[in-house]
């Protein structure tokens, strides 16, 4: 698994004050890029970049396992979106540990035949901020982790567009 590192591509540093590129503790635009709350891994951010936020020793257990279990897959960085451990290919998420309501929650994107199937599932739910309806939420309380590598390796073929 490749972590980012060096500027997030886009553009020029400076010209968008939402970008903040990590960079060990300088500062670009009077910002500083590597705030003292922000954790030694993973590195950098897409959209807009905020601290990881705290998480449960559920979800810190579903980072790690996501973490291994992506070690095969080609392309794959580890980056916090909105505060969320997220994983991506082509800078598109494909799979990201969430919190909604109160949930501690796995995102993964689904393909549209399955979707309905996994709905009917225990723990799974359409997500909050998916208007294109590409993805679905399973409460990691809920997930059966012994399935996770076929999920997650859909969930990685429709984000690189396989």
């Amino acid at each position: 698994m490749r972590q980012a590192t060096g500027t997030i591509p886009g553009p020029a540093i400076g010209s968008d004050p939402f970008i903040l590129a990590r960079t060990g503790q300088a500062l670009i635009g009077e910002v500083p890029c590597f705030p003292p709350h922000f954790p030694a891994s993973p590195t950098e951010g897409s959209g807009l970049a905020q601290p990881q936020r705290e998480l449960s020793a559920t979800a810190q257990l579903a980072v790690r396992r996501l973490r291994v279990a992506v070690k095969t897959l080609p392309g794959v960085e580890e980056v916090l979106t909105f505060g969320n451990p997220s994983f991506r290919v082509r800078r598109k998420a494909f799979a990201v540990v969430d919190h909604y309501s109160g949930v501690d929650c796995l995102w993964l994107r689904v393909d549209g035949e399955r979707r309905a199937q996994r709905l009917l599932r225990p723990g799974w739910f359409a997500s909050p901020y998916d208007p294109g309806r590409v993805a679905l939420c399973c409460a990691l309380e809920e997930f059966d982790w012994r399935g996770l590598k076929p999920l997650l390796r859909e969930s990685f073929d429709l984000a690189r567009g396989k």
